[in-house]
């Protein structure tokens, strides 16, 4: 039986000179030296994130439940020395165009809640 013809590569749909953009998502009691409890890449060709895949994919990380956390961003208005974080809700569209989010979990306060211990480092 011979071997059929090998397909042809798809199109770049994507200049190649520029690096995809990465997504930062962070633990919000840890400090910032910390590493990143997840990077995901911007896959849209404007440098955006389905909103749903972040969420779900920082829920596994994490082991919560899918719908048991939420997005955040830091709320740095007033200048307050205290670290304060602003729920991020899915936006129009469901892209994320950040640049760096914080996974909080439902009922805890986000400065001060601990993820299970088994977390990738």
């Amino acid at each position: 039986m011979a071997a059929l013809p090998p397909f042809t590569p798809p199109a770049i749909t994507h200049d190649p000179r520029i690096a995809p953009r990465e997504i930062c998502f962070r633990h919000p009691a840890y400090p910032s030296s910390a590493p990143d409890l997840l990077v995901l890449t911007a896959a849209d060709s404007d440098g955006g994130l389905d909103f749903d895949v972040a969420l779900v994919s920082c829920c596994i990380v994490a082991d919560v439940r899918w719908d048991g956390g939420y997005l955040a961003q830091k709320d740095v208005a007033g200048g307050s020395s205290n670290q304060s974080f602003r729920r991020i809700d899915r936006p129009p569209g469901g892209t994320l165009r950040g640049r760096e989010f914080f996974f909080c979990i439902e009922g805890c306060e986000p400065s001060s809640c601990a993820f299970p211990p088994f977390l990738p480092s």
